[in-house]
Order: structure tokens, then C-alpha cells, then sequence
């Protein structure tokens, strides 16, 4: 599929273009920054902090010993760049690790490599470090709340200049903040990624509903919790405990009263479904119909007893419009005060809270949640797939159903139920490093990796450069508000099969060719700030910025497959717009400048009028074009112009397919 749409991107840009309290905050407070409104909704303005501790921070979790040996890992010949590469741009939008790091993960070997890749710390050094100037730390403002307070407040310390200024409880403010906080230098990317996922997919809400302070709180306690090593089922537990998920079912509401329920069944169900991968079927997956006994007991008992033990959420409300609610207590005074019946067994607690963390304990041993919540968990974040149809369905595929079997092999034997346990491990294995693994990207995760891969400093922030939530509206996506609810945002599959978004992507690297070059330009188009690709792009032996080598190490980190799609093709549009500053169409046809030159279409290898493969002059210039030099550290025109061309090469790569899809093998 991937090879298939090449050559129609291909030739769009070769016609088109002539190529840019619970809420934690680091070191125990937020004062700086405090919204002024705090003091009207009766907060005090020191916000209580609990980040984890710096190192060691899951204990056993981070035991290279876990990593040396299970099921279906990959053997020690494969651990390589690309493998690491692999799981970089599949974990943490691209993970920008510099080359040094990369070549010295090789070297310590993948089971101590991969505790140190694959972290939930807020800070993470390794990964992501800026060329340039300072790093967000621990010492600053490193949780998603503390940050976008700062953001929303129209300040930040380590930006040094004004931002949205909206205020944190408009409903928009996670989504006009979370994408600068997706690009900062010093955070770490891959609990940026995995709590995305959990709040906007598997355990998402609508900020439109919610409000974004539930939302953050969801965010920063799910990821502190999954740094520190908590098991699994405790963080579901806890998460369906919150304010956010309850304010978004509204089983805050629930009551238990006069032996009667009031309320709603709404999250009692998705409770075991949405969270743990239950749909109560028993051993007839897919079978929902009255004649399956199984699942007629999970909707006639367990449902409703989990409803009840749902009972007495006492959600505090900031204002009429119930939008700002941050504090939950579990009360017993209109709670089921029996225990309730879960999967035929008998479940305690004179509490909503003490109830559903012993529920828990029950519904992650499930045979079904065993089968189905590990693959859930991969389809999120790492291959798209893993059809049921194709596993269990009427479509089986053998290669697909091993796969599955893998990964249920590889959640089967973590125990405890440790998340970043399940997901090195997958990481390291054969499921994952599978050429049969394919995750479309979707919007947001292509362009966060975009924006974290070309972000090299934090001062390109203050400038606004790269407006990644700019860019998001325009593929019409709305992060913390997900398009199907709570079933999550916009899918990879849907971003793959929506055309609207292949052509946005080509507009905006076509229409804005210096978005990823030069740097910023003032109003009369003077540079104020230049991109420093000198102190990353490596020169060749001879110390020089050659135009092939540039062009594979730019392939490289931005698609990260060891250079196994940058074909004949690829390469000659990479080195005429390296080379030349100009698409491969003006490079090569130079005797035609009229406007016949966009009626040509260059091939390699398709036997056709225009196929480059047989014509020795075109295939000389390009030849020519890839020893060209590029001058990266000259800070006058010529400097510009080869900062130019590299933006417009950036924008050739991203505009190709396969910065759409992340392939296994």
C-alpha cells in the first residue's frame, strides 16, 4: 500500500512545487504562574507536586535482567540503529536522539538500552535534548498541567515571551497547549505518547465536556503512576475513579437510596469493556445475542452491580457550568453499603473507590480481558494490524494470528500487570520487529513527530514556528475533544483513507517551503533567528555537507527505515532540491522554462518517455547534484539558502507515504 501511493505524491509535488493536588508540578509547587482566577475558585496558589523520583523510578520495572530473556525476543544480531530507530518513531514521535546516543544504545545492548529508550519519567535527557540553549527540567514546570497553566496564562519562564494567554479552563486550552508541550527540548516524548493515547483513546474524554483540568489531572496521575510501576489494573482502577471520567459518563450522579439505583449503566459497562477488554461473551467472542448465557449474566448482573458500586462519586464543581472540576471523594452515605456481584464472584468495599480497586483485581485475570486488552494496547500505539477478522474471524491469517498470539504471550507473562514491562518487551520481540506490523500514523502523530524531529531548541517555540496546532485544524482534528468521543480520536486507518488529508499534507509542504528552513523572519523579512542544522546534520569525510550523505541522514531520521524506501527516485528528488534549490522537474528539464515544464513526469525504471534509467545526461546531473556541498554554517545568504534547501527537502520527505505509515520490518 505504501509503495503503491508513491508515485502519485510524487508526481503532486513534482508538478505543483517549486519547494517549512493531585495535578503535579515539579520540586512541590507552581508559583510563577498562577492563573489569577485560582483565587476566585477558592485554590490555593501552591499547587501540591508529586513527580517521580528522578532515577530508579519504577524499581524492579527497570531491571535490565526483565529484558534478556522471554518469548519471541529478537536475537542480538538485530539490535541495530534501525531497530532503535524503529521504536523511537513508533513510542515517542520519532524520539530525537542524537546520533552519538543512538550508536552508544547499539553498544550497551538492548536489554539495559530499552529501560533507558522506553521510560515514563517527565524528563527523559537521552531522548531529547535541544541543539542549542537550555532544556525544560525538573527544576521548571515538567507536568503537562503545570506546563499548559503556564501556557494558558500567557507566560512562560523558559520561553521568555507572551503565548496563548487564554487561560487554562477554556475548553481549547489542552489543545492549543499540548502541541508546544509535545515539542519541547528536555521532555520526555514517550510519556508524552502513552499518555496521549490513554486520554484520548483507550481512556479518553471530550475536553468540551470534561473541562481541560480533569483531563490534565488524568494525564499526569495515569503517567506518574505508570512511571512509579504501578501494576496495570491500579492505574485503570484509579482512572475510573477520577473526576474526568466521571464527569464525562456523569456516574458522579449515581446514588444508591431507599434500596434503589439512580443513575446511569453508561460507564458500568465500558468500564469492562473500554478499560479491561470485556465484553462478558464468555468463550463466544462476538456473540451478543440473547441465546449466549454468558453474555446475557455479564449485561443482567454485572453491569448493573457495577453501576452500583459506582455509587456516591462526589465530584467538586467550581462554577454553574460544572466545567472546572479537579477534587473526587468517595462517599458512603448514598453508596450500596453490600458487596456486589462481578463475574460471579463477590466483590467488598464500603466505598466506590475500595470496590472497584478489588474489582479490578478480578477483571485484568479475565479470560477475555487476557486475550483482548493486550492487543487493544498494541493496536493504540504500534500496529494497525491486528484485525479480529483476520485473527479469530471468518479471514484468519496465519501470520496475523501468531502475531496475536505473541504479544498475548508476552502480557501473559508480565506479572504483576507492569505497563512499560509489556511494552520493552513487545518492543524487543519478534511481534513487533515483523514485517506483517504496519501502524498507520494519524494526523496528530505525524505531525508531533514532524515538529519534535525538526524542533532543534526551545527558543523556536517563542517564535512560533511550525504551528503544529494550526496545522492539526486544517486536518481537522481536535485533540482532548476525540472524534468518536469516548472511543477515541481520529484513527490512523481513518487518516490513511481520507484523501482531504494526503492533500493538506502536500499543500503544506508545497505552499510554505521555508517552514522547516530558515528560521524566522521578521515583518520586513529579516532573519532573526536561523536553524542551527550545522550542530546536527554530520558532514562527510571530508568535512564537508555533501548532498547524498545529507539526504540519507535527513531519510533517515525522519522515516527511520535504514534507508530501505529511499529509492532512485526518492534520492533525485532529494539531491535536485538539495543540490539546486528546485524540484526535480525544473532541475532536469532546464531546456524547457515555459509551462510545459509541469506537464513532464520523471520515473526511474517505468519505461517511460521521461524514465531517468535511460537517459545517461539526466542521470549525470543528478550524479552531479549529489556531491554538491551545502554551506550549514555560513550565517549569510549563502548559509540561508542551504538552510532553504534543507527545509524544502524536509518538506519532499514528510509529503512522501511513508511518513504515514511506520513498517515492522
Amino acid at each position: 500500500m505504501i509503495q503503491n501511493l508513491t508515485l502519485c505524491l510524487l508526481f503532486l509535488f513534482t508538478t505543483n512545487c517549486l519547494v517549512s493536588r493531585y495535578l503535579d508540578c515539579p520540586n512541590g509547587k507552581c508559583e510563577s504562574d498562577i492563573n489569577p482566577t485560582l483565587g476566585l475558585l477558592g485554590l490555593s496558589s501552591s499547587v501540591s507536586c508529586d513527580l517521580p523520583a528522578e532515577s530508579g523510578l519504577g524499581g524492579m520495572q527497570d531491571d535490565p535482567a526483565l529484558y534478556t530473556s522471554f518469548s519471541n525476543r529478537i536475537a542480538d544480531s538485530e539490535w541495530n540503529e534501525t531497530a532503535i530507530r524503529r521504536i523511537l518513531h513508533t513510542f515517542a514521535w520519532g524520539g530525537p536522539a542524537s546520533d552519538s546516543q543512538i550508536a552508544e544504545w547499539v553498544k550497551l545492548g538492548s536489554d539495559k538500552a530499552i529501560v533507558q529508550i522506553l521510560s515514563a519519567d517527565p524528563i527523559n535527557p537521552r531522548l531529547n535534548q535541544p541543539v542549542l540553549g537550555s532544556a525544560i527540567s525538573r527544576s521548571q514546570q515538567a507536568s503537562v498541567f503545570c506546563l499548559t497553566r503556564s501556557l494558558s496564562s500567557g507566560t512562560t519562564p523558559f520561553l521568555g515571551q507572551a503565548t496563548s494567554g487564554i487561560g487554562i479552563d477554556s475548553s481549547d486550552s489542552n489543545a492549543i497547549s499540548f502541541p508546544l508541550i509535545a515539542q519541547m527540548k528536555g521532555l520526555n516524548p514517550v510519556r508524552n505518547y502513552l499518555g496521549y493515547i490513554e486520554t484520548n483513546y483507550h481512556m479518553a474524554t471530550n475536553s468540551e465536556l470534561v473541562g481541560p483540568r480533569p483531563q490534565l489531572r488524568l494525564f499526569d496521575e495515569t503517567m506518574n503512576s505508570i512511571a512509579r510501576g504501578e501494576s496495570y489494573q491500579n492505574i485503570l482502577a484509579n482512572s475510573a475513579l477520577s473526576p474526568a471520567i466521571a464527569i464525562q459518563y456523569n456516574h458522579r450522579r449515581n446514588r444508591f437510596t431507599d434500596a434503589q439505583f439512580l443513575g446511569n449503566e453508561d460507564f458500568a459497562r465500558e468500564y469492562h469493556q473500554l478499560f479491561f477488554g470485556i465484553l462478558g461473551t464468555g468463550g463466544n467472542a462476538g456473540d451478543i445475542t440473547q441465546s449466549n448465557a454468558a453474555f446475557q449474566t455479564h449485561e443482567r448482573q454485572t453491569v448493573p452491580e457495577t453501576a452500583k458500586a459506582l455509587t456516591d462519586l462526589r465530584v467538586g464543581e467550581f462554577n454553574s457550568a460544572n466545567t472546572n472540576i479537579d477534587s473526587i471523594s468517595y462517599g458512603r452515605d448514598f453508596h450500596l453499603d453490600r458487596p456486589v456481584i462481578l463475574y460471579g464472584q463477590s466483590v467488598g468495599g464500603s466505598t466506590a473507590r475500595e470496590k472497584i480497586q478489588n474489582a479490578a483485581q478480578l477483571s485484568i485475570n479475565q479470560t477475555e480481558s487476557l486475550n483482548n486488552l493486550p492487543l487493544r494496547l498494541i493496536r493504540a500505539l504500534a500496529d494497525d494490524n491486528l484485525d479480529e477478522d483476520r485473527i479469530s474471524g471468518n479471514n484468519p491469517d496465519v501470520s496475523i494470528q501468531n502475531k496475536a498470539t505473541q504479544i498475548r504471550e508476552i502480557w501473559a507473562g508480565t506479572n504483576p500487570k507492569i505497563l512499560l514491562v509489556f511494552l520493552r518487551r513487545y518492543a524487543l520481540s519478534t511481534a513487533f520487529h515483523n514485517a506483517s506490523r504496519i501502524k498507520y500514523r494519524t494526523s496528530a502523530d505525524r505531525l508531533f513527530t514532524i515538529s519534535n524531529l525538526v524542533t532543534l531548541e526551545n527558543a523556536e517555540l517563542s517564535f512560533g514556528l511550525h504551528g503544529t496546532r494550526n496545522l492539526l485544524n486544517l486536518e481537522d482534528v481536535q485533540i482532548f475533544s476525540p472524534a468518536h468521543d469516548v472511543f477515541g480520536g481520529q484513527t490512523g486507518v481513518e487518516a490513511k483513507d481520507t484523501a482531504d488529508v494526503f492533500r493538506q499534507a502536500f499543500n503544506t509542504s508545497s505552499e510554505t517551503p521555508d517552514q522547516w528552513g530558515i528560521g524566522f523572519r521578521d515583518d520586513r523579512g529579516t532573519t532573526v533567528y536561523r536553524k542551527r542544522y550545522d550542530l546536527i546534520i554530520p558532514k562527510g569525510v571530508d568535512g564537508r555537507w555533501r548532498v547524498k550523505e545529507t539526504a540519507e541522514w535527513l531519510w533517515n531520521r525522519f522515516i527511520g527505515d535504514g534507508l530501505k524506501n529511499l529509492g532512485n527516485l526518492e534520492r533525485a528528488h532529494l539531491y535536485a532540491l538539495l543540490g539546486s534549490g528546485t524540484d526535480l522537474n525544473y532541475f532536469l528539464a532546464r531546456d524547457k522554462r515555459d509551462s510545459s515544464i509541469n506537464t513532464i513526469s520523471y520515473g526511474w525504471g517505468d519505461g517511460g518517455t521521461n524514465d531517468i534509467a535511460l537517459n545517461t545526461d539526466l542521470q549525470t546531473r543528478i550524479s552531479d547534484a549529489a556531491v554538491a556541498t551545502l554551506t550549514l554554517d555560513d550565517f549569510g545568504d549563502r548559509g540561508n539558502e542551504a538552510r532553504r534547501r534543507v527545509g524544502l527537502a524536509i518538506n519532499f520527505i514528510v509529503s512522501t507515504p511513508y511518513m504515514f505509515a511506520l513498517e515492522g520490518k
